[in-house]
């Protein structure tokens, strides 16, 4: 077979991360499961917590409930080997893993899998527990971010660095100062998704159709099966808000895409050959397919436009949740695969970000020099005037501004100079002023 070879590499030092290049490659080349299929293990869980409390509560027989509890084992091992996947001729998973349940177990037992549930509760179960597992892997990836901002932000605390306001240099920071502040932001999104776990640590089996059932079941058992804290408090209200754990998923995620859209856009800017602060690590950048010289950020790019996306999901599910009558409403079903789209762009966001963090190649030498022009200075200049002269802030301003203007005219574009400082002082009637160099320090 002839060798597969990219359009580009040659220039690279380092061979292209695998999941760099799934999230860059994306649906272009790789197909997403359907979305029950994803489902499936959910659907055994909540099954086998259900079978469970209905045999407690007397509605199966132990014989029924062993059955019962062996064929979703079967099902689950099938799964597992690849051999169970979802026929589209049975409308949805819940019916899938019926339909193969009875199969194995005959009609008369299978068709007791379903008492005292609707598909209503048992869908929302299901999300609930894959909610979760994907909110534990966020926090987990979110969380190694943070620590190697941590770790980068002290490494470099004390790298002078230019601050930036309206995209020019302000004033001088550090580079670690700089990392730090998306470590903040990133902290902040953390805190939201631990809130978002304890908001929804509880059970929906139970509620039905939203309406409960005049069977005895307890709910609370399906709850401790499944590991949840706590049940509904009222099964109207937990069906009729199914998408509201999405929707308030779907704002957490889109706040954190926002800060890492931030973070990318700074990267994407400092490690351009303009600036040349960082140099991005070859493993997360890609060639041209033209251009030999190319390294291009597409990562950081495309985690600003799944920052874009982000948004507009959690727009459209808040919409869906909106026109709800009281009751089941089928409308939320969309909700289902617009947050489950989401999860799978966006899983890899922290994983990258995290690894371009540890890996940056951060030029010292050049944020340095970049400190001592533009004159960047001015403000500890003009505070420093404040402080020997004890002038206002505002009469301070003024002169500096006016000695800024002088500079420019000697044609010193990147500090104020002595003589300039003197002409402005003179201007503003100040003639006290001893050891200019002082604040030109």
């Amino acid at each position: 077979m002839k060798k597969q070879k990219k359009l580009w590499g040659n220039a690279h030092n380092k061979k292209p991360n695998e999941i760099f290049m799934e999230f860059t490659s994306g649906k272009d080349v790789y197909a997403s499961k359907p979305f029950d299929e994803i489902l499936i293990p959910y659907d055994i869980k909540t099954n086998k917590a259900h079978i469970k409390m209905l045999y407690k509560q007397g509605l199966l027989t132990l014989q029924e409930y062993k059955k019962l509890d062996k064929a979703l084992d079967k099902v689950q091992k099938l799964y597992e080997k690849g051999e169970f996947l979802i026929n589209p001729a049975l409308e949805d998973v819940h019916t899938n893993i019926e339909n193969k349940v009875t199969e194995l177990v005959g009609d008369e037992i299978g068709g007791k899998i379903h008492t005292a549930r609707s598909r209503n509760d048992q869908v929302t179960s299901d999300m609930y527990l894959y909610l979760h597992d994907e909110v534990d892997y966020f926090l987990s990836e979110i969380s190694n971010l943070i620590l190697n901002l941590k770790t980068q932000s002290t490494k470099y605390s004390q790298t002078p660095c230019p601050g930036f306001t309206h995209y020019q240099p302000a004033t001088v920071t550090s580079f670690g100062k700089i990392l730090d502040a998306f470590k903040s932001m990133f902290e902040r999104d953390l805190l939201k998704l631990k809130h978002l776990k304890e908001t929804y640590n509880f059970s929906p089996l139970g509620a039905v159709t939203g309406y409960s059932t005049t069977l005895d079941i307890d709910p609370n058992i399906t709850a401790a099966e499944l590991g949840y804290k706590n049940i509904f408090k009222n099964s109207i209200d937990v069906i009729t808000n199914r998408g509201e754990f999405e929707m308030t998923f779907a704002n957490c995620l889109s706040g954190f895409l926002i800060h890492a859209s931030m973070m990318a856009q700074t990267f994407i800017i400092f490690s351009t050959q303009q600036f040349g602060y960082i140099v991005l690590p070859d493993e997360f950048t890609t060639g041209s397919s033209v251009m030999p010289q190319k390294k291009n950020p597409d990562a950081l790019e495309i985690i600003k436009s799944k920052s874009a996306g982000a948004i507009g999901v959690t727009t459209a599910i808040q919409s869906i949740l909106s026109a709800s009558f009281i009751g089941y409403n089928r409308d939320t079903q969309e909700i289902k695969y617009k947050i489950m789209s989401l999860l799978e762009d966006c899983k890899y966001i922290p994983y990258i970000l995290s690894k371009i963090v540890r890996n940056l190649k951060v030029n010292k030498q050049k944020m340095l020099e970049e400190t001592q022009k533009y004159f960047i200075n001015s403000t500890e200049v003009m505070e420093s005037l404040m402080k020997k002269s004890k002038l206002p802030m505002r009469k301070s301003k003024e002169i500096i501004e006016m000695a800024i203007n002088e500079s420019i005219k000697e044609n010193s574009l990147d500090k104020i100079t002595k003589s300039a400082l003197e002409k402005s002082l003179k201007k503003a009637r100040i003639y006290r002023i001893m050891e200019l160099e002082v604040f030109l320090k």
